[in-house]
């Protein structure tokens, strides 16, 4: 009987070149085989992960972004509704003696006395268009480069008008708020 020509021709290849191709097809082939496909599976689950984290991450800043703002919008308006500050404020002193004394008894406390509200903010400045207030701690004058107080739209601000602005530990919010018009 015949052998088929197939079996020939492997009995012709002398046989570490049998050994190498099964090792090659039977065992590296194989294996590489697995780790390309669980290489692939792996990284496809950490980049899901880092994009969870990454939504989380933006979330959590986002809502501590909006606290600050709501924050410093609700010690705003307390601060614009305020109406002893308003009279403080719309006062007009006769010396900066009288102004100091006004501030330390009244001015002072009563800017400060907000600051526990939001723990993220630092600072509270209230800006006048009153010429007889000094300048100085939480209380300063609101004027352009040619002395006279600006308003919101850069025209000249009538006296009584002022803003606060809130500094925060990470952020400057600027709070352009009329208090009176």
């Amino acid at each position: 009987m015949r052998r088929p020509q197939l079996f020939g021709k492997v009995n012709d290849i002398p046989l570490s070149y049998k050994f190498m191709s099964i090792y090659l097809f039977c065992v590296l082939l194989p294996i590489i085989a697995i780790n390309i496909l669980f290489f692939e599976r792996i990284s496809q689950t950490i980049k899901a992960r880092e994009l969870q984290n990454l939504e989380i991450s933006l979330d959590r800043a986002k809502k501590d972004i909006n606290g600050l703002i709501e924050g410093a919008v609700a010690i705003n308006h307390a601060v614009a509704t305020d109406r002893m500050l308003y009279e403080a404020l719309d006062k007009t002193y006769g010396d900066p003696l009288e102004f100091y004394d006004a501030y330390n008894s009244l001015l002072k406390d009563k800017v400060n006395h907000y600051m526990p509200v939001n723990t993220q903010i630092d600072q509270i400045s209230v800006y006048t268009a009153n010429e007889s207030i000094q300048s100085g701690g939480t209380t300063l004058s609101w004027t352009g480069p040619s002395g006279r107080a600006i308003g919101t739209n850069g025209s000249a601000a009538t006296p009584g008008r002022c803003c606060s602005m809130l500094t925060g530990k990470r952020m400057r919010i600027s709070t352009a708020t009329i208090f009176r018009g």
